[in-house]
């Protein structure tokens, strides 16, 4: 048995007000991480900065020189995230 429009459309507000909720979370407790700990924000933009001009670079560079490009990026994310005790996503 199949679910009815109506049903359909119940489980889709619950699930996008759930969704929603997680996202408002996640927001906050990112804000007061940040708020906390500002060298968390910097090593982030830092991040986003360098693999940003990584794929600016990636246009010009030999496949070996890009995957070592990234390799090191890579090693720097990894360190931060070590000399920070964080072991999730930056």
């Amino acid at each position: 048995m199949g679910l009815t429009n109506s049903d359909y459309e119940a489980v889709m507000r619950e699930y996008d007000s759930i969704c929603y909720e997680n996202a408002e979370l996640l927001h906050n407790r990112t804000k007061e991480v940040y708020d906390k700990i500002p060298e968390i924000k910097r090593a982030e933009d830092e991040v986003i900065t360098d693999f940003a001009n990584l794929a600016k670079e990636a246009l010009f560079l030999s496949n070996e020189s890009y995957a070592s490009s990234k390799e090191e990026l890579d090693k720097k994310v990894r360190l931060a995230k070590r000399g920070t005790g964080y072991s999730g996503r930056l």
